[in-house]
């Protein structure tokens, strides 16, 4: 069932690239995962080709700001820290996320695919099976034909 009238909001992570410092200035800094979490509406389609016109190969000269999308979209944030401790959702610390390099690239990304009804795997449930995807004997290898497509039958 669809309700036409429902919008609920959803709980997206976002998670991009880049370094952390070291314990002390002197050290090099580290690659390293950033993340937060974000709850956000889902857009309908219009509303997402105004605010996301390259989703459409449209043009996107008349299309908002970072600023303007992310207060759309976005109703409450999860993670966001600064000196260790949670920093309040206000366009100033808004604008100091959006600034971060590679987040906005990561946040559309991660959001247009929950549009799409796609969300994170957790990594401890991206491990293959442990049989292989075989349902029978999960100590038998799978095999492969001289086209390297797994032979079920082997």
């Amino acid at each position: 069932m669809f309700d036409l009238l429902d919008r609920p909001l959803h709980w997206i992570t976002i998670k991009w690239p880049g370094l952390r410092q070291g314990e002390n200035e002197s050290e090099l800094s580290q690659p390293a995962d950033h993340e937060v979490e974000l709850r956000v509406e889902l857009l309908d389609r219009e509303e997402v080709k105004r605010f996301f016109p390259a989703a459409f190969d449209l043009p996107d000269k008349d299309a908002p700001g970072e600023l303007e999308i992310f207060k759309r979209v976005v109703k409450e944030w999860r993670k966001v820290v600064s000196n260790g401790r949670p920093v309040t959702m206000n366009d100033e610390n808004m604008g100091l996320l959006l600034k971060a390099p590679m987040f906005g690239a990561a946040f559309t990304e991660r959001y247009l695919s929950a549009l799409g009804g796609r969300v994170e795997i957790r990594e401890k449930n991206s491990q293959g099976s442990p049989s292989n995807g075989r349902a029978d004997d999960p100590q038998t290898p799978t095999k492969t034909n001289s086209s390297g497509i797994a032979d079920a039958s082997a």
